[in-house]
């Protein structure tokens, strides 16, 4: 596996523990009655592992919006495993494959 690689991972790694999804409640901008909340993002996942969901969506029958095949335990658990120069499991072979895609680009 090339350094950059591992590196790349690394970053990612840490990327996932200081960026998480989080969506909190607010008061309605235009409520339709008393108590009216809607749900406002917080903060965001990291740019690049909503790229990296994006890859495997599947089509939900009756829902407007995708939903993603990748988890974020195992997208983790596939970093850690790059990082530590393997690459056994699925999640680390697609990981792998985007960042090295990513770094072609770069």
């Amino acid at each position: 596996m090339k350094p950059a690689t591992r590196k790349a991972a690394r970053c990612m790694l840490k990327s996932m523990d200081y960026e998480r999804l989080s969506v909190v409640l607010i008061s309605a901008p235009n409520p339709k009655h008393d108590d009216h909340m809607v749900r406002a993002t917080e903060t965001n996942n990291p740019t690049w592992y909503r790229l990296f969901c994006s890859q495997y969506e599947r089509i939900r029958p009756g829902y407007a919006k995708p939903r993603t095949l990748i988890t974020r335990k195992d997208t983790i658990r596939g970093l850690d495993e790059l990082t530590g120069n393997k690459c056994k499991s699925l999640y680390a072979q697609r990981l792998k494959d985007f960042i090295e895609s990513d770094l072609e680009t770069a």
